[in-house]
Order: structure tokens, then C-alpha cells, then sequence
């Protein structure tokens, strides 16, 4: 099946022609489904054998909502055609959960919701049928009601039982108006930000193209409003208030989690227990019995980690899961869990039987323990360690999206500082700075950073040269890498800005003399573009591998990477692949080619590596195909 290529528009959402905007739609309507308990009487028992009847965990909504904005400018015609003979029958024909389908208008003269007194294909029949309801609303267009949406659900006349609970996280919501988008009332924008995940507003114009939004919603005027946090989350903490927590704040703070398991099999049958109250975590390793060495070791953890686990427990359904799992084995391994927070508990238990998105559960506990800690100063190297696996992550991602570039689109290139300049944007956030104990702000990247080491460029090819000259002497210069990644504990315990900047032969000596084996650098990078024939590129490509061999031995980095990229059929390409194959295996050397054929082909080769590296993840792109 062939897709359309969708076309974006200025305000972010995209065209999409004909009726692909239905096979979109219906993409989002799968792809976000949430998990649900739903009772199944032909599901043998859980704790009965022969018996039927037990609840079990499914994917779907509780409720698909659509909003119809009253415009004379909505195609009302595509409109029945999408309810009656798509979503209608993707609602009907889901067979594990009986989902709802309501349809409301926008409001009516007195800013209420329009809408029919029962829900479709839920329990009870519907008074009128889906486009007879349509029909008769469209008939009286008020062009006045049409621009503020005021609620969101029915008061309670319409279904006390449904009062106040929709819509929820399980519900999904679609809105549907004309090309000016709507207004909200205020009460209203709060309560959607926390649901974009599973919101679609669709702008249906007659005789336009259908413009998609996705997790935003568009405003009167063609603006947008979006929020890049949990907004699916009922409990979304603001970022401020986290890192701002009074002692009275976090002794009210309501989290509580349980997790035990044992296993026959492994640990001697020792009971491992996990703890957390507040952001208080004790760890238990033995029978329950405190003379054991590492039972009931306390820690804690940084409030916004509780928070993020709070928030994925909730997105997970925590409270959904069954009470208990058994199994008719007699070994094996036993579990259980306890979570209480925000007035809602659940306490489960099983036997080599475990709940939907189990393995989910567990990875988000254990995400958010390893950031434990004991004293303020511990947390702060928690912190740290945290900013530090960010932006390691951040350079190899950065290193593989200009890689898989330069293999899609050569000729983006035009020069070595092209692709210095490539690879800084693929890297750059504000997140990857650190400040001084003055306060003073500084960025982790730099280009033409100097070296913490002596060498003579000619003697890096004398294979005899196995070691940089020493500072103190005068022989040899000081060079500098393409890129530099600081270390931000570097940053945070220099002595001086001097220090950081690093040009002061003097301080460096005091600094090495002081912390010989502190890394200064999380990454030292060379890059080399090979634009011709010409055979001193290997001879520089062997220079650079000697220079960052030097860098990760004698010159504080803790990785080295160098990226050789190339983009004609170089002659002299066996000699080149022998010297990255031959490089030290404490550095990484790449080499990267791709060109255009003089046919008009693009010509792809496969990376060569001195090693394998499981952080080099190219060719992912559907446009890159490797030979």
C-alpha cells in the first residue's frame, strides 16, 4: 500500500489529500489505544479450575468523543461519511472492549453542549440514528455559538453515572471544525493540555484539503497550543514546583510503592524487597529478617524521578491490574505490589503469572531507584551522572545523524567545516552546559579545543612515537581537536574559568600535577573530509589517530572518536580502510562513503570501523541502503 506523502502546513498540522485523511485518523485510533480490564465470561477462571468468567487485561477506549463545530463551512457530507461508515464501525468491531462512540456539538444558544441523550454502540439503542442526529443539527447553524467550545461532557442530566469521569485518559478525542479553529473557555485549555496524547483536531473544509493536528489544538487565528510534557497525565507537576519542593511539601507528598519477589531458584529464596515512601527508598535483601546485612538499607531519591514514576505508573493503568495472579506450579517465582497515591490503592500479587505490561512496570521502578542516593552531596553526583549519560547519549545520537546525512545527501557538504557545523547543530541543547561556582554559564562543546598534550605534527607518523612530549620541555606544540565535549564535573570543581578554557600551559601543569587521572573531556573528535584524490589524506587520517590516541591515553578524554567521511571513488581507498582498520582499538576510527556515480547514481559503500560499536547505528533512514 502506497502513502501519500503528507504535505505540512504553516501552522504544523499537515494536508492530507482525499481520503487519506481517514486512513490517518485510523492510524491514531490503533496506535493509541490504552490498556483496560474488561470481564470475559468465556476466560477460564484464574483460581478455579473448569470454571469461566475472569477479568482480563485489553486494549481500546472507554469512550471515542467527537466534537462537531456548527460552521456552514464544515463539509458536513465527509463528515456522516467518516462517523457512519469508519470510526462507527472501528468502535463496533472492536471485540475486546465495548467502546461508547458519543457525538456533541458546539454550543447551543445557552453555551451547552448539543448532543443525543444515549451514547452509540454502547449498551442501550440510541433514540435516532447517527445521521439523522447530524441532519437535524445542521439544520439550525448559529453562526454565533460556533467559535468557543465551554464544555467538554454533558451535565449531569445526560448520565449521572458518567458525570465527572470524561473525559479521561482512556477516552479518545476528536474535534473536527473549519479552517479558523475555535476558541476555549479557560477552564478548558488546562484540563486539554493534559490529554494531547490521545486528542486529533481535524480541519474539514469543503472543497479544501483536510489539515491533521496532532496532540496540539488550534486556537482562533490559526495559532497552536502545544505543551512538550506528560500532558496525558492527571497529575502533571509543574517543572518549578518539582525542583522547588518545601520540607512541608515533601512530607505531604502521597507516593507509596511495595515491590517483593522471590524465586526458588535463584538468590537461595531470599525474599528481595523494594520500598519507596515519599522519596524515601529502602532496599531489603534477605528473609525479611533485619540481621541480614543489606536488609532495610535506606536511600532517597530525587522528588521529580518519584514524580516520573508516579506519572508512567499511571500511564501504565497500575490501578487496573487484577488482585492476584496465580499459577498451579509450585516453585518458581512468587511476587508482589503494593502502590498507593492520590487517594487510589492497589495491592496484586501472583505466582509465575504476571499482569499486561508487567516488564513495563518493572523497568520504570528500577529506572527510578538507580538514581538513589544518601547525603545532599551524594545527590548532587546523581545529578551529575545524569547530565553526563544525557549527553553522551546526545553525541553518539549527533554522530549517527550526520553520519546517516552525509550518506543520504553528500553534497550538503561542501567542506570539512560544513560537517563540523552539521554535527554542532545536531548536538546543540541548552541542556548540555554547566555552571561555575560563580555562576557563571558554559557550554560543553567546543570546536578548536587545545590538547593537554606536546607532539610534533611530522613525528605523528613515525610509528617509533609512542608517547607525546612532556609539558614541561620545550619541544613540540600543543594542537586541538575539531571537537571537544567538556566534562561538566571539569566545569564545576575548575579552580578558574582559565582553567576551563584551557590556553595557560601553566595551570594545565598545576592541574595534571593535582588530578593526573581526572577526565576533562567526555569526547575528543577529529573529522576528515576526503573531496579528491589526493594521497595525503591517509597520512592526515593516520595523524588524527595517533593525535586521539594520545587524547584517551595521555590527554584526560574518556572517548575518542575520528569520523573520515568521503565523497569521490578514492583511489587510494585500500590504504585509507588499512589505517582505520589499524587504528588503536582505544579510539574509534570510522570511514564513510558516499558519492554520485558518473552515471547519476548514488554510490553507497559500507562504513568501515577499527571496531564495532553498538552506539554507531547507521543506514536507518528508508533512504539509506548499504552494499
Amino acid at each position: 500500500m502506497i502513502i501519500p506523502k503528507n504535505i505540512y502546513s504553516n501552522s504544523g498540522g499537515f494536508l492530507v489529500e482525499k481520503g487519506d485523511w481517514i486512513r490517518e485518523i485510523h492510524r491514531f485510533y490503533l496506535r493509541e489505544k490504552v490498556v483496560l480490564s474488561s470481564y470475559h465470561p468465556n476466560a477460564p477462571h484464574g483460581r478455579i479450575e473448569g470454571q469461566f468468567g475472569r477479568q482480563l487485561s485489553v486494549k481500546g477506549y472507554e469512550h471515542v468523543i467527537v466534537y462537531l463545530q456548527l460552521s456552514p463551512s464544515i463539509d458536513f457530507d465527509k463528515v456522516k461519511q467518516f462517523l457512519k461508515f469508519h470510526l462507527l464501525t472501528w468502535v463496533k468491531n472492536n471485540r475486546d472492549y465495548k467502546e461508547a462512540l458519543d457525538i456533541f456539538f458546539f454550543n447551543n444558544g445557552e453555551n451547552e453542549l448539543i448532543h443525543n441523550k444515549r451514547s452509540w454502540t454502547r449498551f442501550d439503542t440510541p433514540i435516532i440514528s447517527l445521521l439523522d442526529f447530524i441532519d437535524n443539527e445542521v439544520k439550525k447553524i448559529n453562526s454565533n455559538h460556533i467559535r468557543t467550545l465551554h464544555r467538554l461532557y454533558p451535565p449531569k442530566s445526560y448520565n449521572p453515572y458518567n458525570q465527572g469521569k470524561h473525559p479521561n485518559n482512556n477516552d479518545l478525542l476528536i474535534f473536527i471544525t473549519d479552517r479558523k479553529g475555535c476558541d476555549l473557555a479557560d477552564n478548558l485549555k488546562e484540563l486539554l493540555r493534559r490529554r494531547l496524547r490521545k486528542m486529533l483536531w481535524v480541519r474539514l473544509e469543503k472543497e479544501k484539503d483536510v489539515i491533521i493536528e496532532k496532540r496540539r489544538f488550534p486556537i482562533v487565528g490559526n495559532e497552536l497550543m502545544e505543551n512538550n510534557s506528560e500532558p496525558y497525565l492527571d497529575d502533571v507537576w509543574d517543572n518549578v514546583k518539582i525542583n522547588t519542593l518545601s520540607k512541608e511539601d515533601l512530607a505531604n507528598f502521597d507516593f507509596y510503592l511495595k515491590y517483593v519477589t522471590s524465586d526458588t531458584w535463584t538468590n537461595q529464596g531470599r525474599q528481595k524487597s523494594i520500598e519507596i515512601s515519599g522519596n524515601t527508598l529502602t532496599i531489603g535483601d534477605g528473609l525479611g529478617m533485619s540481621f541480614f546485612k543489606n536488609f532495610g538499607e535506606k536511600y532517597s531519591i530525587p522528588i521529580d524521578k518519584v514524580i516520573e514514576l508516579k506519572n508512567e505508573l499511571l500511564r501504565l493503568n497500575i490501578f487496573q491490574i487484577e488482585k492476584d495472579y496465580p499459577s498451579i506450579s509450585m516453585d518458581g517465582t512468587r511476587w508482589g505490589l503494593s502502590v498507593r497515591f492520590d487517594g487510589k490503592k492497589i495491592s496484586s500479587k501472583g505466582h509465575n503469572n504476571y499482569p499486561a505490561m508487567w516488564k513495563q512496570i518493572i523497568n520504570a521502578i528500577e529506572d527510578c531507584i538507580k538514581y538513589k542516593y544518601k547525603s545532599s552531596k551524594n545527590m548532587q553526583e546523581v545529578k551529575m551522572t545524569e547530565k553526563i549519560d544525557k549527553i553522551n547519549e546526545a553525541v553518539w545520537k549527533a554522530i549517527n545523524k550526520t553520519i546517516n546525512k552525509f550518506r543520504e545527501h553528500p553534497y550538503y557538504f561542501f567542506t570539512e567545516s560544513d560537517i563540523h557545523s552539521y554535527f554542532y547543530y545536531a548536538l546543540y541543547s541548552t541542556h548540555h552546559e554547566e555552571s561555575t561556582d560563580d555562576k557563571e554559564r558554559i557550554y560543553c562543546v567546543h570546536r578548536e579545543y587545545p590538547t593537554n598534550f606536546r607532539y610534533k605534527k611530522s613525528e605523528l607518523l613515525n610509528e617509533g612515537f609512542k608517547k607525546p612530549y612532556d609539558l614541561s620541555w620545550q619541544e613540540g606544540d600543543r594542537g586541538h581537536y575539531d571537537i571537544a565535549i567538556l566534562n561538566p564535573k571539569f566545569i564545576k570543581n575548575a579552580n578558574s574559568k582559565e582553567d576551563i578554557v584551557n590556553k595557560s600551559v601553566k595551570l594545565l601543569k598545576i592541574r595534571i600535577k593535582d588530578n593526573k587521572d581526572f577526565k576533562e573531556l567526555l569526547f575528543a573528535i577529529e573529522f576528515k573530509y576526503v573531496i579528491n584524490n589526493s594521497k595525503k589524506f591517509v597520512d592526515e587520517v593516520k595523524m588524527d589517530n595517533k593525535k586521539l590516541f594520545f587524547a584517551k591515553k595521555y590527554g584526560s578524554s574518556i572517548e575518542a572518536v575520528n569520523l573520515v567521511f568521503c565523497n569521490v571513488d578514492f583511489k587510494y581507498k585500500s590504504d585509507l580502510i588499512n589505517v582505520i582498520k589499524n587504528a588503536n582499538d582505544k579510539i574509534l576510527s570510522i570511514f564513510i562513503q558516499s558519492y554520485n556515480n558518473k552515471g547519476g547514481g548514488r554510490a553507497l559503500r559500507s562504513i568501515k570501523m577499527n571496531k564495532e560499536d553498538s552506539e554507531i547505528k547507521y543506514g536507518e533512514s528508508p533512504k539509506i541502503l548499504t552494499k
